[in-house]
């Protein structure tokens, strides 16, 4: 049951100083089902999802800027996954 979704390449960033969202940069590819974690250094990870038909295992770096930011791609985890939950780790619990 539910509806049916579809992926998304496109983002939107929050400006607080105008209250306002703003079209900001595509990423490498569309997803939906993933998850984003917010970094100790302000960047953001976009992490899995599904395209349509296929579960990834795609990461895409976000880092923002005054205007909207740039996004890059990373390394891609070893396991494909959608739905899931990702937590950011303090260094001593990622060694």
């Amino acid at each position: 049951s539910g509806t049916a979704a579809s992926t998304q390449s496109s983002t939107e960033v929050y400006h607080v100083a105008s209250n306002a969202w703003v079209s900001g940069p595509a990423m490498a590819s569309g997803r939906f089902d993933h998850e984003a974690v917010l970094l100790n250094s302000g960047k953001v990870l976009i992490v899995g999802g599904i395209n349509n038909t296929t579960y990834l295992g795609t990461l895409d770096e976000f880092t923002p800027s005054n205007h909207s930011g740039t996004i890059a791609a990373k390394a891609a985890m070893g396991t494909n996954r959608r739905d899931f939950q990702a937590v950011q780790l303090t260094s001593a619990q990622s060694g």
